[in-house]
């Protein structure tokens, strides 16, 4: 036997080995890739998520603020305060009321900067600026009233402010679902239909002329 044949197996058997070795470490790769991928998506998913659960409890709270200004001023109010029935509203705790959702709104928005995509980041730019002006329109009252109207009946918005509220209102609304929408496309699922969609279908077609 030559010596040719009697290294030839132990060749053959090295070079499988090799390639065996060399295929696992591959795949190890190729899932610790895929791995990776995968978290840095679930990363992406949960930070659109987290943007969209504080910009609503943000939309409630500020909701809540323009009903409490309304409700918490006028005369009715003056004489509860007076008879210590109620403590008198105290502008810097409502600030700070306020701040408590505004701030995870924040978190939630740099969160996005930090592992958003391009297209994220632009729809949660604009869906902050929204947050911003939802709010100037939910503190905004009328102050052309006389003051013996407004001591008595209280502060109210006037029929523009209150449009500009229900405005800023859609216009975040909007931007919440198209941030919804794009966590769909990335995350893969399909594409649904939204009831801020079928509500601005419904109201386009009754203004449509016939």
């Amino acid at each position: 036997m030559s010596r040719s044949e009697i290294w030839a197996p132990v060749v053959a058997a090295i070079g499988a080995s090799l390639l065996t070795t060399l295929a696992t470490f591959g795949l190890l790769w190729v899932q610790r890739r895929w791995s990776a991928r995968d978290a840095a998506q679930q990363e992406r998913i949960a930070a659109y998520q987290d943007l969209l659960a504080r910009t609503l409890t943000l939309a409630l709270r500020a909701d809540a603020v323009r009903q409490t200004i309304r409700f918490r001023s006028g005369l009715a109010e003056g004489l509860s305060v007076t008879l210590r029935q109620r403590r008198p509203l105290d502008s810097f705790e409502l600030h700070d009321w306020l701040s408590e959702d505004w701030r995870p709104v924040s978190d939630a928005w740099s969160q996005v900067h930090v592992v958003g995509s391009q297209q994220a980041i632009d729809v949660a730019d604009r869906l902050l600026d929204a947050c911003g002006d939802l709010l100037a329109a939910a503190t905004a009252f009328d102050q052309s009233r006389n003051r013996f109207t407004r001591v008595v009946r209280g502060e109210a918005p006037s029929d523009e402010q209150a449009k500009a509220y229900q405005a800023a209102l859609r216009r975040m609304a909007g931007e919440r679902v198209a941030l919804a929408r794009l966590a769909r496309v990335e995350a893969g699922n399909e594409e649904v239909v939204f009831a801020f969609d079928r509500a601005t279908a419904e109201s386009e077609s009754e203004t449509r002329p016939s």
